[in-house]
C-alpha cells in the first residue's frame, strides 16, 4: 500500500482507481501532492507557527475535512502554547484557553495550583504559618519546611520581643524613678548619648546651673567632651575638677558611671560644687601653714619642710633666730609694741634671700631654710640683718633697742643627724651667742632709748 493509500485509510477517506494505468499514475502524483501540504503545514505548525499556514478549500474535496480539522487542531494547539508561555512568564491572570480544548486541561490544573500556591504564600506573608503545599513533589517538601522554619523563628523573634517590651517598660520606669529621684537632690546630673557627646537628661539642678552660668556650662561641657575623647570612661571613676569659668573658680566633686539610657551608650556625670569647701580648706591650710601675724610661714609648715629637705638629703643651712627682750617690750610698752617689733623681725628675716623660707616658730622664735649655702655665707648674712635691724632703730627712732640672736647649722647632702637635733643643735648656738652678747655687754636688761640721744648698739636698762 502506498503511502497516500495508508493516510487515506486513517481518515476513512479510500480512493477509486481510473481504470487505466495512466489515471492511476496521475492520482497517485496528485496525493502525493496534498500529502506534502499537510506534512509542511504540520511541520511549520510545530516548528515555525508563523508560518503554518493551510487553505481546505484548496485541497480535493475529499481532504477538505481533513484540512478543517487539521485548522481545528492548530488553534487549540496555539491556544495551548500562548497559555504555556503566558504561564512560564508568571501571569497567573491570563485568560483560560476555551473549554473545549482538551490539550489545555493539564496547563488549567496547573494554572489553578500555581494561583493556590500564590494566594498560601500570601497568607505566609501575613503571618499564617499553618499553610501547606502537598501537590508539588520536591517543591511541596522545600515549601513546607522553609514554612516551618519560618514558623520557628516567628515564635522565637514574638518572644525576644516581648521580653524587649518587658525590659523596655521596666527601664523606663526605672528611668523615671531615676529622674523623679535625681530632680529632689542638689547634686548637678547630666547624661550624656557616648557616641555623639549629646544631652539625654540632665536634672533640676544641673539645668539651672546651665540656664543661670553660659560660661560654667560651656566650661562644664567641653571638659566632658575631653573625658570622651580621653576615653576614660570605660569604668567608674570619681576626681576633683577645677574650671575657669569667667571671673570665677569652681572646684566640683566629679562621680561618672556609664549605662545604657533608652538603648544608648551613655555616661552619667554626678557633680558636687565644692568650690565653698575648698575655699575653706585653702583658708584652715593657710591658717596651718600661714603665721597670721607675720604672714611668714608657721611652726607645722616649717617644720614638715625641714624633714622633707633632711629626708631628701638636701644641701642646707638652718638658722635658729630668737629676738632680744620681747618680753620686757611687751611688758612695758604694750602688746601692740611687742607685735610690731615681731612683724618688723620678721619683715627683715624675709629678706634674707630671695628662695629663703621663714618660719614662726612661736613667740620671739624664728627658723630660716635656706638651699645650697653653707654656714660661714649664712653666718655672714645674719650678721648683716642684725646691723640692719639697728640702722632702722637710728631711722625710725624706736624707743628700745631691738636686736636679735642666732645659731647657724649646716646640713650637707650626707647628713645623718635627725631633723630634731639638727634644731635642737642650732638652738644651742643660738643661747651661745646670746650669752656671749650679754656677757659683753655687762647688762641684763632691754636698753632703752631716750629720743635723741641713744645711738644704735648704745644700751641704758636691761632685762634677763
Amino acid at each position: 500500500m502506498s503511502v497516500g493509500v495508508e493516510i487515506s485509510a486513517n481518515f476513512g477517506m479510500t480512493t477509486k482507481s481510473t481504470g487505466t494505468g495512466r489515471g492511476r499514475e496521475m492520482d497517485a502524483e496528485r496525493l502525493g501532492g496534498v500529502i506534502d501540504i499537510l506534512f509542511q503545514f504540520l511541520g511549520n505548525l510545530l516548528y515555525n507557527p508563523e508560518k503554518a499556514k493551510l487553505r481546505p478549500d484548496e485541497l480535493p474535496e475529499a481532504f477538505q475535512p481533513f484540512g478543517k480539522g487539521l485548522l481545528f487542531f492548530a488553534q487549540k494547539l496555539n491556544e495551548m502554547r500562548n497559555f504555556a508561555g503566558e504561564l512560564s512568564r508568571g501571569n497567573l491572570g491570563v485568560k483560560l484557553p476555551p473549554t473545549d480544548n482538551e490539550f489545555a486541561a493539564p496547563l488549567k490544573n496547573l494554572h489553578a495550583s500555581l494561583k493556590h500556591l500564590t494566594w498560601q504564600t500570601q497568607q505566609v506573608a501575613k503571618g499564617d504559618y499553618s499553610q501547606r503545599v502537598d501537590f508539588m513533589g520536591d517543591f511541596s517538601d522545600a515549601f513546607n519546611a522553609m514554612i516551618r522554619l519560618l514558623d520557628e523563628r516567628y515564635h522565637a523573634l514574638t518572644e525576644e520581643i516581648e521580653n524587649g517590651r518587658q525590659k523596655t517598660r521596666a527601664l523606663e520606669q526605672n528611668i523615671d524613678l531615676f529622674k523623679a529621684i535625681t530632680d529632689r537632690i542638689s547634686q548637678w546630673i547630666i547624661v550624656l548619648d557616648r557616641d555623639t557627646g549629646t544631652p539625654l537628661f540632665s536634672n533640676n539642678a544641673m539645668a539651672a546651673i546651665m540656664e543661670k552660668d553660659s560660661a560654667l556650662a560651656m566650661e562644664l561641657f567641653a571638659w566632658m567632651r575631653r573625658n570622651f575623647s580621653r576615653g576614660v570612661m570605660d569604668s567608674a571613676t570619681h576626681e576633683e575638677v577645677e574650671l575657669e569659668a569667667g571671673s570665677r573658680t569652681w572646684y566640683l566633686s566629679v562621680a561618672k558611671y556609664q549605662l545604657v539610657w533608652l538603648n544608648h551608650p551613655a555616661a552619667v556625670f554626678s557633680m558636687t560644687d565644692v568650690s565653698e569647701e575648698h575655699r575653706y580648706i585653702e583658708e584652715l591650710r593657710s591658717v596651718a601653714e600661714q603665721d597670721a601675724l607675720t604672714q611668714v610661714n608657721s611652726r607645722h609648715f616649717g617644720m614638715r619642710t625641714l624633714h622633707e629637705w633632711v629626708k631628701n638629703h638636701y644641701e642646707f643651712c638652718i638658722c635658729f633666730v630668737d629676738m632680744d627682750f620681747l618680753k620686757y617690750v611687751n611688758d612695758t610698752f604694750g602688746h601692740q609694741a611687742g607685735d610690731d617689733y615681731i612683724t618688723s623681725v620678721a619683715r627683715l628675716l624675709s629678706s634674707f634671700s630671695r628662695d629663703v623660707m621663714v618660719n614662726r616658730l612661736g613667740g620671739d622664735e624664728f627658723m630660716l631654710l635656706q638651699r645650697d649655702w653653707d654656714a660661714a655665707r649664712a653666718e655672714a648674712r645674719m650678721r648683716e640683718l642684725a646691723k640692719e635691724l639697728g640702722r632702722e632703730d637710728r631711722e625710725q627712732g624706736t624707743p628700745y633697742a631691738r636686736s636679735i640672736s642666732y645659731g647657724v647649722v649646716y646640713v650637707p647632702t650626707d647628713n645623718s643627724i635627725p631633723a630634731s637635733d639638727l634644731l635642737s643643735q642650732a638652738d644651742e648656738k643660738m643661747y651661745l651667742f646670746k650669752r656671749q652678747n650679754k656677757k659683753n655687754r655687762g647688762v641684763e636688761s632691754c636698753p632703752i632709748r631716750p629720743t635723741g640721744m641713744v645711738k644704735a648698739g648704745e644700751t641704758e636698762n636691761t632685762a634677763g
